[in-house]
């Protein structure tokens, strides 16, 4: 049915009632609907017309109409622009629950024979699927629904966002796309995706059923599930699946295979003994613990819930960020005296009273925010970091001098503000960190001063097209950060942010200085952490900073010490000498963490023929998996690389640095995207939050269930 044959969706709001909301989401939402006419319950999809993902899911099913395992499509409406800009998918309403839903809960018992059953009707709904040239390409728990919850017959296969049409050809190039924990490896490389791929996601709910919920390549966070998957690392000796038969364990070996041409089809899968042969489980069977399961449902759950929170927080820093510059800029007018916004007046109060009855000794660099207003004018924008402040050039207004200043409002990003100026005010005397002048603080935002680079950054620096980059200058760059670090590591602290982007020059001179800035990520070690080091350390309770130059047990989040920086100034000199190429780089974030968690890259490359072999003697010593096993800063600057001179006559050949100026572009185009995609999240709130409210109006009494 072509689509201007579709109806429109004023049409489906004449024949259809809603009555609650099932879920929402990226997607958008679904609904519990009724026939007005008939009165039966269905399922609505609401989507914006413009997704491409729901027309592609309309085509699979009515492709896929034949199949009983297959959710059955009802209706499709178009939107009708301007007026709308939603349409409306129709489906059989499941109302037994997913497949996680199912087996987590309290009243259910879980036995092999259970699974096999689950499994055996999955197998032939792929099989189906299959066969009529289309590949799921999301084949997990969450997209498995039964038709009634007393039943473990009669389920479906749902969300055919992401299949693809063979079209007679035995796989189709995709970008990774799915869950992370049920992609297939091929998928996650962004290979050819292929009916294999699909038979992968079954067997990753094969080992989940058979093990009470345990997801086989679920791991402390997504990256490091992602490296797992890609080395198909996962273990059958688990206490979970003592119980499991060897047939059931045979089962699922055979499909999480990383070769997809080894992996059964689902044709197989169906001859295979664990469904084949009934008479395998006529003795007691065991009951599964589904404590997993349980888990399993409350993660996402969790998921969700942080999501909506960080919509929500996004959408209030930008209403924040669009009131008129009268409100939101009230303290460039205002001063220790006399001020328009009584909150600052309370504050500045507060902080001298506090200081003359002793009870709080401010630090001598931390200042009121009207003196910074007093004391200082805006000159340009330097960058806009998003969440991590907004950089502006100000000028003293008595000496005209020029310095940084990082405006904060959020409240998260505040509080880390201190411990970042805390940690510069210590490091003010060392020539290769940037120097802080001030931080002023008032109770709606905070700027944090500091020195005007007007050099660029390294990656900026290496990007001139008259910039003639050679090895020697390679080894001077790299000499002053091992001097900085070398400074700021004998203070216990670590920097856990070196990058080109955070090493700046103080001027465009050739031979300025490259001074260390930014840092936000910055820890102190202690003792304390993991005393078995025998090293100082600092826990990581998350994953921040730029993959690229992360070390090993920074992905992990386990231990960050003195090493975790080494390791940047390993990477960062390899870009160095191949003009700007990452060690680690491979297209995407998930296959560079597989990377760098396996220590995988190349010192034979054409980019380093005419290198040194002391410069890649130097970068081995640094990026080694082992912390212990790493040059400290002092060791890197007694090396022979870094001790090197020029033979009188020598010639130094240029380095090509195309690699550095694609860096430089793919950074550019990832916050345009980021800005692009925060945009289109709002813009799908606002959407949502209007619909919603006109609902309300129109149908009070079933506005309770929106």
């Amino acid at each position: 049915m072509s689509e201007e044959l579709w109806p429109g969706v004023s049409e489906y709001q004449r024949d259809y009632k809603v009555l609650r909301q099932i879920a929402s989401g990226a997607f958008g939402s679904v609904h519990c609907v009724q026939r007005r006419d008939t009165k039966v319950i269905l399922a609505a999809k609401y989507v914006k017309s413009s997704e491409e993902d729901l027309r592609r899911e309309v085509e699979a099913l009515l492709a896929l109409r034949g199949s009983s395992l297959i959710l059955q499509f009802i209706a499709f409406y178009v939107s009708e622009p301007p007026k709308l800009s939603q349409s409306v998918l129709i489906t059989e309403f499941l109302a037994g629950g997913d497949l996680i839903e199912r087996t987590s809960s309290a009243d259910y018992v879980l036995n092999e024979a259970k699974c096999r059953t689950i499994v055996r009707q999955i197998c032939r709904g792929v099989e189906f699927i299959h066969k009529e040239g289309i590949i799921h390409l999301d084949i997990k728990p969450f997209n498995i629904v039964f038709y009634a919850r007393n039943s473990d017959y009669d389920l479906r296969i749902i969300d055919f966002g992401l299949a693809r049409a063979l079209l007679g050809c035995q796989g189709v190039k995709v970008g990774m796309c799915g869950t992370i924990e049920y992609m297939s490896p091929e998928v996650m490389n962004c290979d050819e995706a292929s009916p294999a791929s699909d038979m992968w996601g079954v067997g990753v709910i094969a080992y989940q059923m058979c093990s009470g919920g345990i997801s086989p390549f679920f791991a402390v966070n997504r990256f490091r599930t992602m490296a797992k998957v890609l080395e198909v690392n996962y273990s059958l000796d688990r206490e979970e699946l003592h119980k499991a038969s060897d047939e059931a364990k045979d089962f699922i070996t055979q499909l999480l295979v990383k070769d997809p041409h080894k992996r059964l089809t689902a044709s197989q899968c169906l001859e295979h003994p664990w469904l084949r042969d009934e008479k395998l489980y006529l003795g007691i069977l065991d009951t599964l613990e589904t404590m997993w399961m349980r888990k399993c449902l409350a993660r996402r759950r969790w998921y969700r819930l942080f999501n909506a929170l960080r919509v929500m927080r996004r959408v209030k820093l930008m209403s924040i960020e669009s009131q008129p510059d009268t409100m939101r800029n009230v303290w460039n007018s205002s001063s220790d005296d006399d001020m328009s916004d009584g909150s600052n007046i309370g504050f500045s109060k507060t902080i001298a009273s506090d200081q003359c009855c002793g009870l709080v000794k401010q630090p001598p660099y931390v200042h009121p925010i009207s003196r910074y207003s007093r004391n200082f004018y805006k000159t340009h924008l330097i960058v806009n970091n998003g969440s991590f402040g907004t950089v502006f050039s100000v000028q003293s207004k008595e000496t005209e001098e020029c310095f940084a200043a990082r405006h904060v409002k959020s409240a998260s990003v505040r509080g880390n503000l201190h411990e970042e100026a805390s940690i510069l005010w210590q490091m003010r005397n060392v020539s290769e960190v940037v120097q802080l002048w001030g931080l002023y603080e008032g109770p709606n935002q905070s700027v944090l001063v500091t020195d005007d680079l007007i050099g660029g950054d390294l990656a900026e620096r290496l990007c001139r097209p008259n910039f003639e980059l050679n090895e020697v200058k390679c080894r001077r760059y790299i000499q002053q950060v091992c001097r900085g670090l070398a400074y700021v590591h004998k203070n216990d602290i670590v920097h856990l942010d070196i990058k080109p982007f955070t090493l700046v020059f103080c001027n465009a001179d050739e031979d300025s200085d490259l001074k260390i800035t930014d840092f936000v990520f910055a820890k102190r070690l202690t003792n304390e952490c993991q005393p078995h080091l025998l090293t100082k350390s600092a826990k990581l309770s998350s994953l921040f900073g730029t993959v690229e130059f992360l070390a090993p047990e920074m992905i992990e989040c386990t231990y960050a010490t003195f090493a975790s920086d080494a390791w940047s100034v390993g990477v960062l000199s390899y870009m160095l000498v191949t003009g700007g190429k990452s060690p680690f780089y491979a297209g995407n974030r998930f296959k560079s963490v597989a990377r760098i968690l396996s220590c995988q890259y190349d010192l034979n490359g054409a980019e380093l023929k005419c290198i040194s072999r002391e410069a890649k003697s130097f970068i081995q010593d640094l990026l080694q998996i082992g912390q212990q096993q790493r040059m400290s800063m002092n060791q890197c600057l007694q090396h022979k690389w870094l001790e090197m001179q020029i033979e009188p006559g020598e010639t130094l050949q240029a380095l090509e640095t195309r690699w550095m100026r694609k860096l430089l572009a793919r950074r550019r185009w990832q916050r345009w995207y980021n800005a692009v995609r925060a945009t289109q999240r709002i813009k799908k709130l606002s959407v949502a939050c209007s619909t919603r409210n006109c609902s309300t109006v129109s149908n009070p009494a079933t506005s309770m269930f929106g």
